[in-house]
């Protein structure tokens, strides 16, 4: 059974409306009008829009990917400014790679407490581990060397490997200051424990003092930034633009602060009518200071789901530890075809979109930025899109990329697949 017939199978029950009443006034039915014997109708009632849906996964590097998403909106009443007055995601997923099992869950909230939508307080809480997280080195000459692969070698397994688990969670108030302009401040904690192994090339790079914090610790950041939101949907745009800037500083297990500073440009533009959508992401990420080792590759923001430079939620088809570096550039483009959506059910509505997606992403360190390796590295494929009641988006898409290696024969490229299932667009 494909997963696409798969996540039908578990959706359709899943998934409802409800017509409870929701907020203040909202429990009055009717009023008798003065004078007449008429019924004046009260204002519709908000409604919840839930959805429980598969997460398939596959790549290489990471194995399979089992597990379930969920969304639940309470969807805006007419006339209101706001999409909605609150949403509450979760995902939570295991890594099946034989004899090794990891996990990610994760929690994000989002509440908008004004009726005009000028405000939004938003939360996560995201726990994650993975026994084989991978260390290449840093840089974009990074490549993937498979001369210590051998069966006399003392480390044949984790050459490239540690391990990492972490907890985090933050929260961040947003309020508006004109237009689609808002302001935002922000705070979170952080707590990993790692694993370096004996003899791995990130042992070697510890010892050398070139990383720090090799056995995680705590650390708290404060961000704040501004944002731009143009879009038309947050599910699933058509037309408009985004742009978030901010700066993160933080402290801890280095003992010394560290910071981000982040710039991310995203445009859609729909033709005719949204049918056919041209989608675009830039984003810029310089990281300076004393940075533990392990943030190498990730990107600070505000999804749940937390996104890297490379991987399922950045450049798509290598495994996310694939490049790492405190300099980064990522760029998204897709082509995404929207026909109309289809009833099954009275309160459950489905349309299905095909995506045709390249990426491709840069790092660098600080010290020699720009040398070593490809200027960009990409990755292609294809994709398609299940949107469920127009609230929740399951993602799948497979591609490739080109990716450099060195053998006992000398170096080469091999071409690794990647399919991904899980939530939301990929921008």
């Amino acid at each position: 059974m494909t997963p696409m017939a798969i996540l039908l199978l578990l959706a359709l029950p899943l998934t409802a409306t409800s017509s409870e009443p929701q907020g203040e006034g909202a429990a009055e039915t009717s009023e008798t009008a003065v004078g007449a014997d008429a019924e004046v109708e009260a204002p519709p009632k908000s409604k919840p829009v839930v959805a429980l849906l598969p997460s398939i996964s596959f790549n290489g590097d990471d194995g399979l990917g089992l597990g379930v998403f969920g969304d639940i909106e309470m969807e805006r009443r007419p006339g209101e400014d706001r999409f909605y007055i609150w949403t509450l995601g979760a995902i939570a997923r295991a890594w099946l790679k034989p004899p090794q099992v990891g996990w990610e869950v994760a929690l994000g909230w989002s509440w908008f407490p004004d009726p005009d939508g000028a405000t939004e307080i938003s939360a996560n809480v995201v726990s994650l581990g993975r026994p084989w997280d991978w260390w290449f080195g840093v840089g974009q000459e990074a490549a993937r060397d498979e001369r210590f692969n051998q069966s006399s070698d003392p480390v044949p397994l984790y050459w490239h490997k540690f391990s990492n688990f972490d907890v985090r969670g933050d929260v961040r108030l947003f309020r508006r200051l004109v237009g689609p302009v808002d302001v935002f401040i922000g705070g979170g904690l952080k707590a990993t424990w790692t694993g370096v192994k004996d003899n791995t090339l990130l042992a070697q790079e510890v010892a050398a003092g070139l990383r720090t914090a090799p056995d995680g610790g705590l650390y708290g950041a404060v961000d704040g930034g501004l944002r731009i939101d143009g879009r038309d949907d947050r599910t699933d745009p058509t037309n408009g633009g985004f742009v978030l800037g901010y700066a993160q500083l933080a402290y801890g297990p280095t003992r010394a602060p560290w910071g981000r500073f982040v710039l991310d440009v995203r445009g859609y533009v729909g033709v005719p009518s949204g049918v056919v959508v041209f989608a675009g992401e830039v984003l810029a990420q310089a990281a300076v200071g004393a940075v533990p080792f392990y943030e190498l590759g990730l990107i600070g923001g505000f999804e749940a789901n937390g996104r890297t430079l490379v991987g399922v939620n950045g450049m798509r088809a290598l495994d996310r530890g694939r490049l790492r570096g405190p300099l980064g550039l990522l760029a998204h483009s897709e082509v995404r075809f929207r026909p109309p959506g289809f009833q099954i059910l009275r309160s459950f509505r489905m349309r299905v979109a095909s995506v045709l997606w390249l990426d491709a992403a840069r790092v660098d360190e600080i010290a020699k930025p720009f040398t070593g390796g490809p200027f960009l590295q990409p990755s292609f494929g294809w994709g398609f899109r299940l949107v469920f009641n127009e609230v929740t988006t399951a993602r799948f898409d497979m591609g490739t990329s080109p990716e450099r290696q060195i053998t006992d024969a000398g170096d080469g490229i091999r071409w690794p697949l990647g399919f991904y299932g899980t939530v939301g667009h990929s921008f």
